[in-house]
């Protein structure tokens, strides 16, 4: 399953587990999940994998995802969907029109996701 993230901030859970002692460290992202269409299909948290870390940064990706059974936490045991993939989605490959503008920064992800788009040469945005 693939789906585009808007990945806001990344933060750092650091701890000691109860059960066994030993230190953990979990990298989180602050997301927005979007449909194809560009409307908003969830907000939240998202672990990052080991894996993924050096790639996840605020910015626009597609994520890749998987179904696995939780082995861990509130979730034990329940099926969860998990990041296996992550890559950066560079301006020039939006389709015309899209609504991020052709160099986005963190003031264009926000307007973005505010539901308003880059609106060239005609003032700063334009309404949907």
């Amino acid at each position: 399953m693939q789906s585009f993230l808007v990945i806001l901030a990344i933060t750092v859970e650091e701890g000691t587990s109860k059960k066994t002692g030993q230190a953990f460290r979990i990298p989180k992202a602050q997301c927005v999940l979007r449909n194809d269409d560009q409307s908003v299909a969830a907000v939240g948290v998202l672990n990052i994998p080991k894996a993924l870390e050096e790639v996840a940064k605020p910015g626009l990706f597609t994520g890749t995802f998987a179904l696995v059974a939780s082995t861990y936490g509130e979730s034990k045991g329940e099926i969860v969907a998990r990041l296996t993939g992550l890559v950066a989605v560079p301006p020039s490959a939006l389709r015309k029109g899209a609504p991020v503008s052709a160099c986005y920064g963190a003031a264009d992800l926000l307007v973005w996701l505010s539901g308003l788009r880059p609106c060239a040469g005609r003032g700063p945005v334009a309404q949907r």
